[in-house]
């Protein structure tokens, strides 16, 4: 992309400031860059998008019985209006955020929506579910 835009970066970026690109990213510049190195194009279909993650709750920890892990929530937050939906429950030394993820887009019937997920949940058995169901991730 370097050798395209022309841009010569003296330093890395922050993490503050990729995000700074990425609200300005145009997607069509970025789909022809996509087509022209890696053949795939990437078209925003779904209106709605939602981030799945995962948050250890606070104070739940029984640091007196010696636990190292608590009571953790699993929940989808929308990209539009950053409204939540709780999607399950686990505790961190029995389950996994990874297989509340997988357990609730198995019980979909269809899925009309797209998800972003970070690296965790990028395993083909739970993009492959949403895949064959219709959603976008």
């Amino acid at each position: 992309m370097v050798k395209d835009t022309g841009y010569k970066a003296h330093r890395y970026i922050s993490y503050v400031q990729l995000g700074r690109i990425l609200d300005s990213l145009d997607y069509e510049v970025f789909n022809k860059l996509n087509d022209a190195y890696f053949e795939v194009n990437i078209e925003q279909t779904a209106d709605d998008w939602y981030a799945v993650d995962g948050k250890e709750l606070r104070g739940n920890i029984d640091a007196v019985s010696g636990e190292k892990r608590g009571e953790n929530i699993v929940k989808s937050v929308s990209h539009q209006d950053f409204n939540s939906q709780v999607i399950g429950f686990y505790h961190g030394s029995k389950d996994s955020e990874k297989t509340v993820v997988q357990d609730y887009f198995s019980t979909q019937e269809s899925i009309e929506s797209a998800y972003s997920f970070d690296a965790l949940h990028t395993c083909p058995k739970l993009l492959e579910n949403i895949h064959t169901k219709g959603g976008i991730y």
